[in-house]
């Protein structure tokens, strides 16, 4: 398995990845490198992605994040919660929005 510090030593990764990000967003997109490792391989709509979850240090109820990465098109796509205020991003088409949302709530919401 891969975390996002190794990845973010992959050109197209981190790419990839910054774009997916506002310039707004970008202090909760640093914490990726303290993110569980990406391993999980799971298929939206045909395509094939790597799952990561990940949340600001001391801070996760209100700053938390899912991301799939396809290494085959380099994209990122995410669901995050930064400053209480939820959005995606990587604009991501609506069944990988969809699945977004459901691994969002599992990740965070399961115990709510």
């Amino acid at each position: 398995m891969m975390g996002a510090p190794e990845l973010l030593n992959d050109a197209k990764f981190k790419s990839a990845y910054y774009r997916a990000w506002s310039e707004g967003q970008r202090e909760l997109a640093s914490q990726a490198r303290r993110s569980r490792p990406f391993g999980k391989k799971i298929k939206v709509a045909g395509t094939e992605y790597l799952f990561a979850s990940f949340c600001k240090n001391r801070d996760c109820e209100d700053n938390n994040a899912v991301l799939l990465y396809s290494a085959q098109n380099g994209t990122v796509y995410g669901k995050i919660l930064d400053r209480r205020r939820a959005s995606l991003i990587g604009a991501s088409p609506q069944p990988v929005a969809t699945e977004l949302d459901r691994m969002w709530m599992s990740e965070w919401r399961q115990n709510k």
